[in-house]
């Protein structure tokens, strides 16, 4: 009974370090699903899906990317998702599996 209790306790405590303990840039680099570039050219987001492994299901992690400069920010953070879906709405408004966010300034993180 004790060995189930401290083994409960270990795979809470490390679902919780993974889910609360990571910020925007500490987000696992996952697997490339595919990139799409904003209208004008300014801007590409590129689409990775993440295997959290046994105990934690697939998530998709979309950062965006200044082309002129090289620069990049996670902008979108789901779990429960291996697809995505990118339309961009202008050259900087983007709508990412329906979450509409502005490339310059917004992000998308499930857990807030």
């Amino acid at each position: 009974m004790t060995k189930r209790i401290i083994a409960a306790i270990c795979l809470l405590l490390l679902v919780t370090v993974f889910f609360t303990g990571c910020g925007m840039n500490d987000l696992p680099t996952g697997e490339y699903i595919k990139s799409s570039v904003s209208p004008e050219g300014t801007y590409i987001i590129n689409a990775y899906v993440c295997n959290g492994g046994a105990t934690t299901d697939f998530s998709v992690r979309c950062e965006a990317q200044t082309i002129s400069t090289g620069e990049t920010r996670n902008i979108y953070w789901q779990y429960h998702r291996q697809d995505v879906e990118i339309e961009w709405l202008s050259d900087t408004e983007v709508k990412i599996n329906e979450i509409k966010l502005d490339v310059t300034k917004d992000s998308y993180d499930w857990r807030n």
